[in-house]
């Protein structure tokens, strides 16, 4: 008889492991199917031990452990799979069950996998790339005990490194690096350029899959036009450029961070943010549908609507500061910019206005190369395009100012991407520094930025943590003061800092030293002890490792 501990690959439950008795010895990293309360779901098996051995464990609970009938393994994951997610989850210092479900909740395991050359890894599904799996369904290719492939490569890392942060708590692309590493596996990245922050553990000679024109970009500044003008997202330059390309059906890309119809709204008169009154989180303003009518229930051409709390307003409002009614959005959403679009354009230009802001349509992608028109997408989209004539980018400053230390390298990053699949690309920045940033040759980016990062022990030369905490922590001033005491006393020296973002939450940032929180020589002790330190609080906290 022996004790199992095990996690489930789809439930979210209390604690994250469950506890069963199996008449058989089944062996860590087994897949099963258990009883659920009256559902039968599928489980990884954690943790293992004899009845014998778990005698005390068994008299101190005060429930009946259920015992397993069938206990016959689904799937067998390969054991350097289960210690490099274990590895993981103490590196990046968050839950394992967390990890478990994001990597396994969408596998078949019922499905044979052939064996394969390369695996590339996606943050969605994409259909028109051979070979390519997204990245909940990746683990299908290591869960009959065997490795299924011999080379990894990430397409776009920086865009699965941002997905994995903001949904899911922690990094996909380190876990693949981890990964790689553990499984002595080739690994390498679909990017122009390397992105510093994995430069450490040696896989920056990235895929290059595209040659870039250096000479193609294209940057003005719309500091000389009036307020009123700046409203427009697409500026009169480029409504001029979007005109002759349309005459001479060329394929033109309209790029916008954001997929609303604006991000922020303030008002005209007294610069105050228009937030939710419930969470005092930033409102983003959107154009309203059916679909948000019958989730809101809020009646309007356009609402506000609080991603925090799940309450929405009629956008015709007042400002909370000054009752003025001169509210302005901010920020040029894919929502807004079809608007123009409609505005500018005749029906039948219109109609080939294709809005890919959600997923690339291959029936939309194939109409555009070969007759031409807009595709009106966001950053994380454009790996899926070979070729455009022209690209328009009416604004970069949500990329250039996110408060991330690595802001810019994603805003040149992507510059250089775009460079490889454009013959032009034209750039609005709303102020001259912005142009002058982005002008600068690559090279010599490069290597101020390589000095700075030395400077303020960031990654590659340091691991920066960054906690966020939620409204209750963050209203909770001796919380604030316990959790950062105790970080400066681990911490490298003077690089504690604390801030609030626009939300009101507070933000926590520490850099500490690569070589006791380090993949390469196996050290997690520093993760281990801020794990300890964190774990009255983790609750309320979300946590980012880089």
């Amino acid at each position: 008889m022996y004790i199992l501990r095990v996690i489930p690959l789809k439930r979210r439950i209390p604690g994250g492991e469950l506890t069963y008795i199996s008449k058989n010895n089944v062996s860590v990293g087994s897949i099963l199917e258990v009883p659920i309360k009256k559902s039968i779901e599928l489980v990884i098996v954690v943790k293992q031990n004899s009845v014998e051995k778990e005698k005390e464990y068994i008299k101190s609970i005060n429930f009946k452990i259920t015992t397993l009938n069938n206990s016959k393994p689904v799937a067998i994951l390969n054991k350097k799979v289960l210690s490099t997610i274990i590895d993981f989850c103490t590196y990046s210092i968050c839950d394992l069950d967390r990890v478990v479900r994001a990597l396994f909740s969408k596998v078949d395991f019922t499905k044979n996998f052939e064996t394969k050359d390369v695996l590339i890894i996606t943050t969605k599904e994409n259909k028109n790339k051979p070979n390519s799996v997204s990245f909940h369904k990746s683990l299908s290719f290591f869960c009959k005990n065997k490795i299924l492939i011999k080379e990894l490569v990430i397409d776009n890392p920086k865009s699965l490194t941002l997905y994995g942060q903001n949904y899911l708590g922690f990094d996909p692309t380190l876990f693949y690096i981890l990964l790689a590493r553990n499984l002595e596996m080739s690994i390498s990245f679909n990017i122009s350029e390397p992105i510093l922050i994995y430069s450490e553990w040696g896989f920056n000679k990235n895929k290059n899959t595209r040659e870039a024109d250096q000479n193609n970009v294209n940057i003005y500044t719309r500091d000389p036009e009036d307020k009123q003008d700046k409203l427009s997202p697409l500026s009169n330059k480029i409504i001029d450029l979007l005109n002759k390309n349309i005459l001479e059906k060329n394929r033109v890309l309209i790029i916008s961070n954001s997929r609303n119809y604006a991000l922020k709204t303030i008002c005209h008169d007294c610069s105050t943010l228009h937030n939710c009154l419930k969470c005092n989180k930033t409102l983003v303003l959107v154009k309203n549908n059916r679909n948000y009518a019958k989730k809101y229930g809020v009646a309007g051409e356009y609402i506000y609507v609080c991603s925090n709390c799940l309450l929405a307003e009629n956008s015709i409002a007042k400002c909370r500061n000054c009752d003025s009614w001169n509210l302005v959005p901010l920020g040029y959403g894919t929502e807004r910019l079809i608007e123009q679009l409609k505005n500018l354009l005749s029906k039948q230009d219109f109609a080939n206005v294709y809005d890919m802001t959600e997923r690339i349509k291959a029936k939309n992608l194939k109409d555009w190369v070969l007759d031409g028109g807009i595709i009106v997408t966001k950053p994380n989209f454009i790996f899926e395009i070979d070729k455009a004539d022209v690209v328009f980018m009416p604004s970069i400053s949500p990329i250039l100012y996110n408060k991330s230390f690595s802001s810019l390298e994603s805003a040149r990053n992507m510059l250089e991407e775009l460079k490889s699949i454009s013959k032009e690309i034209y750039l609005n920045v709303m102020n001259k520094n912005e142009k002058d940033i982005l002008s600068e040759d690559y090279k010599t980016w490069h290597k101020n930025e390589t000095i700075d990062r030395k400077t303020f022990y960031y990654p590659p030369y340091g691991r920066l943590l960054k906690i966020e905490l939620d409204i209750y922590a963050s209203n909770s001033p001796a919380m604030v003061e316990a959790i950062w005491i105790e970080l400066n006393k681990i911490a490298i020296h003077n690089t504690v800092n604390k801030d609030k973002n626009q939300y009101g939450n507070v933000i926590i940032e520490a850099s500490f030293s690569n070589e006791s929180w380090s993949i390469i020589n196996n050290n997690y002790d520093t993760p281990e002890k801020i794990r300890a330190i964190l774990y009255p609080f983790l609750k309320h906290l979300k946590i980012e490792v880089y």
